[in-house]
């Protein structure tokens, strides 16, 4: 990758980032899963993950319709964590999580079609993404997963593609190899 590729990247994340920081505001969407992720990152914090877990395993046994598991997976709470830990309960500190993750998404996204497309395809179709309003709107007013698995989705994505061409490299080459030899041993 080229160090100018990357820097596109940043300058399309940072634009992205900028909106959605001028997008956010002290309005939060109460429903979902906020609460628990919170909940158990303050779990992480003050060492009292049994006790969470305890805690909303008697609330969603309580409940007519249960809203969530008894426990969520611990990697979003564990991003959360430290802006809990230093800023406290604090939505906007915790909204520029997702902030973020998203901007990491867009530089991802960006290197990724780089070496696919031309400059002007791929800055187009990233800021397909970068600059659609309703999905900036979702990462600043929300505190939730979504954002961060599909960050973590499409590095895992790519590195998987990565992983395997790597291995058909290593095949060809093996089997050339292989060829090589039993031409050189069948001359004997």
């Amino acid at each position: 990758m080229h160090i100018y590729t990357f820097f596109i990247a940043c300058v399309l994340a940072s634009i992205s980032g900028a909106f959605m920081l001028a997008l956010m505001d002290s309005n939060h969407n109460w429903g979902g899963d906020f609460s628990q992720y919170i909940a158990q990152a303050q779990a992480l914090i003050n060492g009292t993950i049994p006790t969470q877990i305890a805690n909303n395993t008697l609330m969603m046994s309580l409940n007519d319709f249960p809203y969530g598991p008894n426990v969520y997976p611990w990697g979003y709470p564990l991003l959360l964590a430290p802006v809990l830990a230093i800023f406290g309960e604090n939505l906007a500190a915790l909204k520029c999580v997702n902030i973020a993750l998203f901007s990491l998404f867009i530089i991802c996204f960006y290197c990724y079609v780089a070496r696919r497309f031309s400059m002007g395809a791929s800055i187009t179709l990233t800021l397909a993404f970068a600059l659609n309003p309703m999905l900036l709107s979702f990462v600043s007013g929300n505190i939730l997963s979504d954002i961060a698995y599909m960050c973590v989705s499409f590095i895992a994505v790519v590195g998987l593609q990565a992983l395997l061409a790597q291995m058909g490299q290593i095949d060809r080459l093996n089997t050339a190899k292989i060829s090589t030899t039993n031409i050189s041993w069948g001359g004997a």
